[in-house]
């Protein structure tokens, strides 16, 4: 029989694995660029000092690819009963203080905010929600965003140089990475057994985590059943998830002498995760509630800690029609290009259960999803380093409200037109309400067509008293929103959540230009004004006929994010 090499894709096992990040930093209360350049002269310098670090650290390893991707997760709380209950709490873990070489956490969102963050003496942190009360049937809804880079990795330095010992200062911070651990039995008499067989008289770490990597491989087939993933069970029964292959190798190294720990996050593979079952095409994102993995990382004396995932294998049919497998070094020492790992934490999640939340009356249940989003993302942006508003612009981008002209261009100083200004505000919305835009589908424009991308939002806004229009039965949508316009639809859109903006009728404005402001405008532009949501341009002037640019809409979109939000 005519060999043929078959490679098999392992479906990772569903361990769902929580992780929220903490709140994104504040904008500078400007609409002024100039205003803010002397605020980058520090950030500046530690970004000089961060690239000098990188270029040390990065002595064993390098990166061939990068990504960029925003990754969304939401915690749903909901009341089950008719009655109220009283006093929920919620205990969500958060993402490590450590994120790994291969692994940088750009931006974080959390919203709203927890009453209080803990980090423990491992480094892994806690939020905790207090609710005073959820009525009957009543949903919140807590939502993380952040945007992350993965990196595709291969270490550098010389095998055949690696040190036999751990310094002692290695082995002071390293000694939890080498004790039994829950799942991990690197004291169990047959693991002892299994890695002495293997390694021998090796003494080199290297070379013993090699051996070891080929032996978990080889001798465990993936099964994602749910059953007992210790390692201990997994070397009896010769099956294995990602995580029963994951404690059994920590386990290894661990009774070889070698440091190791656990990683935990999604593993997504753009090439295999085309069906319906992870794209969600209507939202734009890949269910990442089935994309949960683990894998490992150990510690080298004096190169640091390597990853290596034992999971995945290549198998073929020998001549006598039998199954063989042979081992995909491209996961030891080395992050392969056609998969992105998302570290979260050391600590794998499967769910949040009765020990994460806690409720007096009521019958409370907490579900936990995971996203990530399709389209482009701040850092991929090579227009703004730099730039005034891009803080305000990761902002917005990563809460869904605006993205970039493409993946790689932001263009933050060019204008919004009125469609797309219509657009965010109608998205923003949607995340300040978390409910979708109701329209009546009743094109009221003769310039507007029916299929356009912001017709939905667009007759919302026309059925809410946010627009009406220049009067002549145009809306003008790809006409350049002006400040004047953009301040009469933000004051619109504040009495259609419920703000009280009379209260500002007749207020007497003190820009230079104020007598410029067309009076349809001057009561939205004294809301806004003093909202601290559009602040002026240099000189106090206020521009009315100006086009407001993308940053500007940016800056303005995240201060209004946060004014509706206290």
């Amino acid at each position: 029989m005519r060999s043929k090499i078959l490679f098999l894709l392992i479906v990772l096992a569903a361990i769902c694995c929580v992780s929220l990040p903490a709140a994104a930093t504040a904008t500078t209360l400007t609409d002024d660029p100039a205003a803010v350049d002397a605020t980058l002269t520090d950030e500046a310098a530690d970004s000089a000092a961060t690239s000098e670090q990188e270029i040390e650290l990065e002595t064993y390893y390098k990166y061939s690819n990068t990504w960029t991707n925003t990754l969304i997760h939401e915690v749903i709380i909901t009341n089950n009963s008719r009655s109220v209950a009283f006093n929920v709490t919620v205990d969500i873990p958060l993402m490590d203080e450590a994120v790994p070489i291969y692994a940088t956490l750009d931006n974080e969102i959390l919203n709203p905010q927890p009453a209080e963050i803990t980090t423990d003496e491992n480094g892994h942190r806690t939020a905790h929600y207090t609710i005073p009360y959820l009525y009957g049937n009543q949903t919140v809804t807590l939502s993380m965003r952040y945007i992350v880079e993965t990196a595709t990795l291969s270490y550098t330095f010389d095998r055949a140089n690696v040190k036999d010992e751990y310094s002692s200062e290695e082995i002071g911070h390293l000694v939890s990475y080498l004790q039994p651990s829950s799942g991990v039995h690197s004291d169990d008499p047959a693991i002892i057994q299994f890695t002495q067989e293997t390694i021998g008289n090796t003494t080199d770490p290297y070379q013993k985590a090699q051996a070891l990597f080929s032996a978990v491989n080889r001798y465990l087939t993936y099964d994602d059943a749910d059953i007992d993933q210790s390692a201990t069970a997994v070397l009896e029964r010769g099956t294995a998830s990602c995580h029963g292959y994951t404690n059994l190798y920590l386990a290894c190294l661990r009774a070889a002498g070698i440091p190791a720990r656990q990683q935990s996050g999604y593993l997504y593979m753009p090439q295999q995760h085309t069906t319906s079952q992870y794209i969600d095409s209507i939202n734009a994102r890949i269910n990442l509630n089935t994309l949960a993995h683990t894998w490992v990382e150990f510690y080298l004396p004096e190169i640091g800690w390597v990853v290596a995932d034992p999971t995945f294998t290549y198998t073929y049919e020998d001549m006598n029609g039998e199954t063989q497998k042979f081992i995909r070094w491209d996961y030891f020492a080395n992050i392969s290009a056609d998969k992105r790992y998302i570290f979260f934490s050391e600590i794998p999640m499967t769910e949040l259960d009765e020990k994460n939340y806690q409720a007096t009356g009521g019958n409370v249940s907490v579900e936990f999803n995971a996203y990530l989003m399709f389209g482009s993302h701040p850092a991929s942006f090579n227009d703004l380093d730099g730039h005034w508003a891009q803080s305000a612009i990761t902002y917005c981008v990563a809460n869904g409200l605006f993205s970039g002209l493409n993946n790689i261009t932001f263009a933050p100083d060019q204008p919004m037109t009125r469609a797309m200004f219509i657009t965010v505000i109608g998205r923003l919305y949607q995340e300040l309400t978390d409910t979708a835009v109701i329209a009546s589908g009743a094109n009221q424009f003769s310039d507007v067509e029916s299929g356009s991308y912001y017709i939905q939002f667009l007759d919302w806004a026309y059925d809410n008293e946010l627009i009406d229009g220049y009067g002549d039965g145009r809306f003008g949508p790809n006409d350049n929103v002006t400040r004047a316009q953009m301040a009469k639809i933000i004051a619109n859109f504040a009495q259609y959540m419920g703000k009280d903006i009379t209260a500002y009728e007749g207020t007497r404005l003190t820009f230079t230009d104020s007598l410029e402001i067309p009076a349809w405008a001057q009561t939205a532009v004294a809301y806004c004004n003093y909202q601290g949501l559009i602040t002026g341009m240099p000189g106090n002037i206020f521009s009315p006929n100006t086009t407001a640019t993308r940053a500007q809409v940016a800056t303005i979109m995240q201060r209004l994010s946060y004014n509706f939000s206290e």
